[in-house]
């Protein structure tokens, strides 16, 4: 069902959506990637969203869309209602957060892009450097001044807030490229004008720790050969 979903609502996504797409890889991020950087931090995407909103604006059948919403989830043997958001998961959870998110781009390109008469022209985007790249519900925004950032970080709370959504206000961080930032799983960072792209410190010890497991406790009897396999 999403390989058949992502087809039919393919014309929706945006230009700077990498997630949960085929060919859309999260290394092909780094050939997308102001001086400012806004690091926006959804709490909980699948878990909140609207269900209302998705209803109304999501062109699917909408009793299949509600029988899959609504369908609730069981714990200890007990069933609980779904009010709100989708199950972590689920078979088009990660599709249904995708096309919440969709339509971030334009509004940038709206607000920052566009002339007076609605075209999009490069010196416009060149002016303030709002950019957006998203993967599934991490993206990046750039912007030229620390002002204009705060500004798109306003304009990004208020879009979501009719889909249900909230900004982490805690992990959602606004820096300047020279002090970096961790974008999945890579450390961005300019040095004496050079930007400079390597594993971040989270990814490199979840790594380490990952093969710790591997071989110092779940391979204590497996031969050098194997493990390496």
């Amino acid at each position: 069902m999403p390989k058949l979903s992502t087809q039919r609502f393919k014309f929706l996504y945006c230009n700077a959506l990498w997630g949960a797409r085929c060919g859309k890889t999260a290394r092909r991020v780094l050939l997308g990637a102001g001086s400012t950087r806004v690091k926006p931090r959804l709490p909980s995407t699948n878990h909140n969203i609207n269900h209302e909103w998705l209803q109304e604006n999501i062109p699917m059948n909408e009793r299949i869309m509600k029988q899959f919403l609504k369908s609730g989830f069981i714990y200890k043997g007990n069933l609980f209602p779904t009010d709100r958001g989708s199950p972590q998961g689920g078979a088009i959870s990660s599709l249904y957060a995708n096309m919440a998110l969709d339509g971030i781009e334009k509004l940038i390109q709206d607000k920052y892009h566009r002339n007076s008469k609605g075209k999009i022209e490069n010196h416009y985007r060149a002016k303030t450097k709002v950019n957006i790249i998203r993967y599934a519900d991490d993206f990046v925004i750039t912007a030229d001044t620390k002002e204009i950032a705060e500004e798109v970080k306003n304009l990004v709370s208020q879009f979501l807030e009719t889909r249900g959504l909230t900004l982490s206000e805690e992990k959602t961080v606004i820096t300047h490229i020279d002090n970096g930032f961790d974008f999945l799983g890579w450390t961005f960072r300019k040095f004496k004008g050079k930007l400079i792209i390597k594993p971040s410190k989270s990814s490199i010890k979840a790594l380490v720790r990952k093969c710790a497991t591997i071989i110092l406790k779940e391979g204590k009897a497996t031969s050098q050969s194997d493990l390496i396999r």
